[in-house]
C-alpha cells in the first residue's frame, strides 16, 4: 500500500530505522509463549521435549494440576499421559520498541514441533506492526494473510514483506496474550503509567483509548482496573457523569468502594 497521508509517510520512513528482532527477544518467546510438554508413559517415566531428559513422575501431580519442572533443564512442562511423540504448539507475544519518535509495538508469532527424544524445532516471524504517534494516531505495518481458502484470519504469508497495511478488524483479534518484559516507551505513553492490559482489550486498544480520554487515563494511574473495565466496555455509560462523584472519592480516599448504581447514574458509596 502506497503511504498518503503524512503519517503514513513518516511511518514509512521510520521503518527503515527499526532494529531487527534481538536474539535475547526471540529467546524469551520460545521460552514462555510455547507451552512445553512432558511427556508421562504409563510407568509414570517422564520426557522433557526441550532436552530430552527422562525423570521419575513423584506423585505429587493431581489431575488439576500437570505442571512441574524439569531437573536438568529447568524448563516448566505440562504434563500429558499419553502415548502420542509429537506436539505442535504456536503463540503471539509483543514487544514495545520506540523508533524515531513512535511507539512501535511488534507482534511476533512463535511455532514449535516437539518429539520425543529429538530437539524441538522452533520458528517465529514478525507479522505486523502497529505503530503509534505521540498524538494517539497510528498505523499498521504487516505481511498478507491468506484470505481465500481458510477460515483462519492469521493465516500469515510469512515469505511477504512486511509493508503498510489497511487497518482491519483481524488485527485486534490477534491473541497476543504476553508482553516482552523489556520495555522501550516513549514518554507520551510512560505518563499513562500504562500498566497491564484491561480485561477484554489488548493493550494497543488500550493504550489508544487512554489517549482519547484523560479520564480513562486518570483511572488507569490510580489503578482503578474494575472502574475502568466498567466504563470502556458498557458504552451506556458516560464517565463524564459520574467523573465529580469519582474524584471525590478519589480525595477522600473511598474509590475502591465505589459503586456505580444502575437508575441514578450516580455513583454510590
Amino acid at each position: 500500500m502506497k503511504p498518503k497521508t503524512k503519517l503514513e509517510k513518516q511511518v514509512v520512513e521510520a521503518s527503515k530505522s527499526l532494529t531487527p528482532l534481538s536474539e535475547a527477544q526471540i529467546q524469551w518467546g520460545y521460552k514462555y509463549c510455547i507451552e512445553h510438554v512432558g511427556q508421562r508413559n504409563a510407568k509414570g517415566q517422564i520426557t522433557c521435549t526441550e532436552c530430552g531428559h527422562k525423570f521419575k513422575d513423584t506423585g505429587h501431580m493431581t489431575s488439576a494440576n500437570k505442571k512441574c519442572t524439569c531437573p536438568h533443564c529447568k524448563t516448566k512442562l505440562t504434563v500429558e499421559t499419553t502415548r502420542k511423540r509429537v506436539f505442535k504448539d504456536c503463540g503471539y507475544y509483543t514487544i514495545f520498541s520506540a523508533c524515531k519518535g513512535f511507539q512501535v509495538i511488534r507482534y511476533v508469532m512463535v511455532k514449535c514441533k516437539q518429539k520425543v527424544g529429538e530437539k524441538p524445532e522452533y520458528f517465529h516471524s514478525e507479522v505486523f506492526q502497529r505503530w503509534i504517534s505521540p498524538q494517539g494516531k497510528y498505523c499498521t505495518i504487516a505481511r498478507l494473510r491468506q484470505t481465500m481458502g481458510t477460515m483462519y484470519y492469521d493465516s500469515w504469508i510469512f515469505y511477504s514483506d512486511l509493508e503498510l497495511r489497511n487497518d482491519l478488524w483481524v488485527y485486534n483479534r490477534i491473541p497476543a496474550n504476553s508482553t516482552c518484559p523489556r520495555k522501550n516507551l516513549i514518554p507520551e505513553i510512560k505518563r499513562m503509567g500504562i500498566r497491564e492490559r484491561v480485561r477484554g482489550l489488548s493493550m494497543f486498544e488500550l493504550i489508544i483509548l487512554l489517549f482519547k480520554n484523560n479520564e480513562y487515563e486518570s483511572l488507569n494511574k490510580s489503578k482503578q482496573d474494575n472502574l475502568l473495565s466498567l466504563f470502556i466496555h458498557d458504552k451506556d455509560r458516560k464517565i463524564k457523569d459520574y467523573w465529580p462523584s469519582i474524584r471525590m472519592c478519589s480525595r477522600n480516599g473511598y474509590l475502591s468502594l465505589i459503586h456505580i448504581s444502575e437508575p441514578t447514574r450516580h455513583a454510590q458509596i
